[in-house]
């Protein structure tokens, strides 16, 4: 059987895939439905969402189930010299299709992201402010987030309080937030701002970067 064959084969097994979740919990299968859900949600692949899903891939595996593997070859197939052209774009979105089950209508993946995202222009003071941190970061661990975070006299704590300031969400935590166990920080996140009226700001962490001066990102 030819490999593109055999790729298509083990894409289609969406119900072998659920079984194998509720089986090992395994958070990372969710995240990849979810994050290519995400990618998919608005009908095409960029280059900056290719170069994402081949981030994740490199960082995450479950070495008993030759999807990822196979995911992995594909992804680094689309990108000749580092580009992703139109032909890898297009196998991409198929490929991505095919694992989520279908395509989602209307963008509702990211029109819910939109909703839970405070509206732009976001700015965030660090000083003297409460942080909670969730979802997976395009920055680093969650440790190193927290260390600049109170270097720049800022506080962090696990959980959501009614003093928070700012909950921020990582980057890869965006499209699989619904899937995840952060989905309930977002929603409490969104209750507290929205109902209550804490104060409370739920931000990208790209957000929270911009609010670090240069030298504290060095350190």
């Amino acid at each position: 059987m030819a490999k593109h064959q055999q790729l298509n084969q083990l894409i289609g097994m969406r119900d072998e895939i659920n079984r194998y979740i509720k089986k090992v919990g395994d958070r990372e299968v969710n995240q990849l439905i979810g994050l290519a859900e995400g990618i998919i949600a608005d009908g095409k692949v960029t280059q900056v969402e290719a170069e994402a899903l081949k981030k994740w891939l490199d960082r995450n595996s479950i070495p008993e189930y030759p999807l990822f593997a196979l995911l992995k070859d594909r992804v680094d197939r689309a990108f000749p010299e580092g580009v992703l052209n139109a032909d890898g774009a297009a196998a991409l979105l198929n490929m991505l299709g095919q694992l989520t089950g279908g395509d989602l209508s209307d963008g509702e993946m990211l029109k819910s992201l939109t909703l839970a995202l405070d509206p732009e222009p976001r700015r965030v003071c660090i000083l003297g402010k409460a942080f909670v941190f969730t979802g997976k970061a395009n920055f680093g661990k969650r440790s190193e987030m927290k260390g600049l975070t109170e270097r720049a006299g800022g506080i962090v704590h696990d959980n959501l309080r009614l003093d928070t300031h700012y909950l921020v969400l990582g980057t890869y935590g965006n499209p699989t937030w619904k899937y995840q166990s952060y989905g309930g920080k977002i929603e409490q996140a969104m209750e507290y701002r929205d109902r209550r009226g804490t104060g409370l700001s739920i931000v990208h962490e790209d957000d929270w970067r911009a609010a670090l001066k240069p030298s504290e990102e060095d350190r």
